[in-house]
């Protein structure tokens, strides 16, 4: 026997009744395959990121339990057949979590509602803490790790400067190479490749 989480999605325009006779129809079909239920979570309202089926809000329920693979495809038909579904998952675990507790996303419109004020301490604080971190990271290493970091640097600054100076020589003999042709050179020839159609 394997151990599975069942995942599931209603639409919020269910009634009570239905939901609750999909609920138990789905832990008889696991009774009736001697399979055993370890732990539920029972239906929450939960936003979608994303709409199913047009639905952007759904009852969501989860289930672990344990059971051989014919009692999860008996499972499979039953959701794949009923209608009032709107997406479940069937995953298989090594063991049943201590305590599952869905993730929180953090409300949309708590974000809103932030002044600028407090948008601008909370990015302040984080800086401050990047910056001690980065002091106390420096701190930690060894004076070798930074000579060879500042060879580094120095070895990159020799670099640009020599595509620098290579760039400056490159366009200086473009300048030379180009002659500069005069007006009267270009009616000279002008001059002659007439006379010598004629």
């Amino acid at each position: 026997m394997k151990i599975y989480e069942l995942n599931l999605h209603l639409p919020t325009s269910i009634a009570e009744s239905d939901k609750n006779a999909i609920w138990n129809k789905t832990k008889d079909l696991l009774k009736k395959s001697n399979s055993e239920i370890a732990e539920e979570v029972a239906f929450k309202q939960l936003e979608l990121a994303y709409p199913i089926k047009k639905e952007s809000h759904t009852f969501f329920a989860s289930l672990y339990f344990k059971a051989l693979p014919e009692g999860v495809l008996e499972l499979k038909e039953y959701l794949d057949h009923e209608q009032k579904v709107l997406r479940y998952m069937i995953v298989i675990h090594r063991e049943v979590p201590k305590k599952y507790v869905p993730r929180k996303r953090p409300d949309r419109k708590q974000k809103s509602t932030l002044k600028k004020d407090e948008i601008a301490e909370q990015k302040d604080k984080s800086d401050s803490e990047k910056k001690i971190a980065s002091v106390k990271g420096s701190k930690e290493e060894s004076k070798s790790e930074v000579k060879e970091i500042k060879a580094e640097q120095k070895t990159d600054i020799k670099k640009v400067e020599t595509v620098k100076k290579t760039d400056e020589i490159k366009v200086r003999k473009k300048q030379k190479k180009e002659p500069k042709i005069k007006l009267e050179d270009i009616d000279k020839s002008l001059e002659k490749l007439l006379e010598n159609e004629l």
